[in-house]
């Protein structure tokens, strides 16, 4: 099988900034084709995704709006989006983000945020990690925008969930219940299980029970950026290579107070982690979603795939490739 990546002492500048669905999930190997391939070279120093939306004939409006100024002369002023391939790079207080109501200049909040300090005004005893526990459940508020991978469609649905997250021997086991709004992909509320071999479950449920469960994967969920390689779950260390912008005071979306927290950055994914408890609080990705976590639980969940999934008329498999893994938490 091929390196993921081309030997450190062949890495241009641009080949470290670059990202793929599989830099942070885990990338499965699609049966029955070629070796899977790194994952492609940027062509040049440009980010990696456009910067700015065309505009609508309709509206004469751009169809997404990010800040126009790029480069010195927008220094300060990228607050909806940096990504981490902007030059210069992101200074504290850009690319926070915000709640969106809609996809003008106009409709969309930014988070409150003031500077704390600079990557090296940061003790290094004192710094927080942005890796997640290898096993947790966690409350979640989520704003997303399915699949978010092109910058310039975008369109946020409201939602709450658990996150219930293991780790096992064969890879990480990710699974949300929904509370309200819409499920991942699904339009309905209901609850997911991504396994380690890349099979997506979800279901559709009715007062809390699930009445129909649908099992996705195989061609429609491979990277883009590689090929042969199916997205599977986020793994705990899905932010390793992360590049810290600094330090900040920030009230997150749903919080009443505001907090000390230090600011990291993956491609155009955004993430805070609190200096006082080393919890993640918030993430942002400006067209894939923005979500609040709170109510952090390390004991490992029990995660099991419901019977609905695999056995009677009640689901359905509409593009996995592998069987139904035998994980049952």
């Amino acid at each position: 099988m091929p390196r993921d990546t081309a030997p450190e002492q062949d890495q241009s500048h641009e080949y470290a900034q670059q990202i793929g669905c599989t830099s942070c999930h885990t990338p499965v190997h699609l049966p029955g084709s070629p070796p899977m391939t790194p994952i492609a070279r940027k062509n040049s120093s440009a980010p990696q995704y456009r910067t700015n939306c065309p505009d609508d004939p309709k509206t004469g409006k751009p169809t997404v709006w990010y800040e126009p100024a790029q480069g010195e002369a927008g220094l300060g002023k990228r607050i909806k989006r940096c990504d981490w391939d902007y030059t210069p790079f992101c200074q504290p207080c850009e690319g926070v983000g915000g709640m969106t109501w809609g996809n003008d200049e106009d409709q969309w909040a930014p988070m409150p945020c003031s500077k704390v300090g600079d990557p090296s005004d940061i003790p290094k005893d004192n710094l927080t990690s942005p890796l997640w526990p290898k096993d947790f459940s966690v409350q979640e508020y989520a704003h997303l925008t399915f699949p978010g991978r092109d910058p310039c469609k975008v369109n946020f649905r409201n939602s709450t969930y658990t996150l219930e997250f293991n780790t096992d021997h064969d890879g990480p086991v990710y699974h949300t219940i929904g509370r309200t709004g819409p499920s991942g992909p699904s339009p309905f509320p209901g609850s997911s299980y991504a396994y380690p071999n890349s099979n997506f479950y979800t279901t559709v449920d009715i007062v809390g029970r699930g009445v129909f469960c649908v099992c996705l994967g195989g061609h429609g969920n491979l990277d883009p950026t590689r090929q042969n390689a199916l997205v599977g779950p986020l793994s705990y260390d899905f932010n390793r290579g992360a590049k810290l912008i600094g330090r900040e005071r920030i009230k997150p979306e749903h919080m009443a107070h505001f907090v000390v927290a230090d600011h990291w950055v993956k491609g155009p994914h955004h993430f805070w982690v609190d200096v006082a408890t080393n919890q993640m609080l918030r993430e942002w990705q400006p067209f894939n979603g923005l979500q609040t976590y709170y109510a952090w639980n390390y004991t490992r969940p029990a995660v099991r795939l419901p019977e609905l999934c695999y056995k009677g008329l009640l689901h359905i498999n509409i593009s996995c490739v592998f069987p139904t893994p035998a994980l049952n938490e």
